[in-house]
Order: structure tokens, then sequence, then C-alpha cells
């Protein structure tokens, strides 16, 4: 598992933000996966930080409300609704 970005003196996952995102939006895995136009298995991987997702889940997440430098980074809002 990667660190990608540090929030308040600890190593903070993008699969934690990923769960967060879809916690925040009130989502089972599979609803989220949906959403997602990808597999349940995948968001699982995402979730559980066996993968990390690539441009084309990242312009998913995007499309469903994720703000990119918040997922990547930790950095920002976590929806691109409250960066506007």
């Amino acid at each position: 598992m990667w660190c990608f970005a540090l929030s308040r003196g600890k190593c903070e996952m993008i699969s934690d933000r990923i769960r967060a995102f879809r916690v925040a939006l009130g989502l089972t895995q599979q609803e989220l996966a949906d959403r997602l136009q990808m597999p349940v298995r995948t968001v699982k991987g995402y979730e559980l930080g066996e993968r990390a997702p690539g441009a084309d889940a990242l312009v998913a997440f995007v499309a469903a409300g994720a703000d990119v430098n918040w997922l990547l980074s930790g950095v920002g809002p976590m929806l691109r609704s409250q960066a506007e």
C-alpha cells in the first residue's frame, strides 16, 4: 500500500478517500460500482488498497462528483460541488 498524502500527521491512503467518498454519498460498494460503470470487485479492490485507480477510473470518480485533487492528495473539498 502507498501513502498518497499526509493528513494531520498520519498517512492517508487513496483507498480511505474512496471509501469516504462512497460513504458520503450514502452508497453501497455495488451502487458505487454501478454509478462508475465498473465491476464491484474493482471498487472493493480500491477500498482495500489492493489496486489503485487509473486514469479512466479517476475520470469516472470525477463524473460521479469527486474532486480529483482531493481524491489523489486529500487536499481541498471532497466534492466538486464544494469547490465551486
